[in-house]
């Protein structure tokens, strides 16, 4: 089994343990500043890895897939909005 996206104990999700360790993470935020060359070349790679990801899914783990990353998207938006309304 790869690398779990939940917590066996507690059950909460961990992909955030998983950024704090991407290599690209730690590149783009060596100098403490992300600029919008850095936030393009993010971009770019993730769109990479999601096609890549996209033609080698059976459509119904691609559609639950899908799913499962809109409403992540979804949460991370309603933390940001949450962090704009506190701050």
């Amino acid at each position: 089994m790869g690398r779990p996206w939940f917590d066996v104990g507690s059950g909460d999700l961990v992909i955030d343990r998983y950024v704090m360790e991407t290599p690209s993470y730690q590149r783009i935020l060596a100098d403490d500043a992300i600029s919008d060359h850095e936030l393009a070349q993010q971009a770019q790679h993730v769109s990479k890895l999601l096609a890549q990801l996209e033609s080698r899914l059976p459509e119904d783990a691609r559609d639950a897939f899908t799913d499962a990353m809109s409403e992540l998207a979804v949460l991370n938006a309603l933390y940001q909005k949450r962090l704009e309304q506190d701050g």
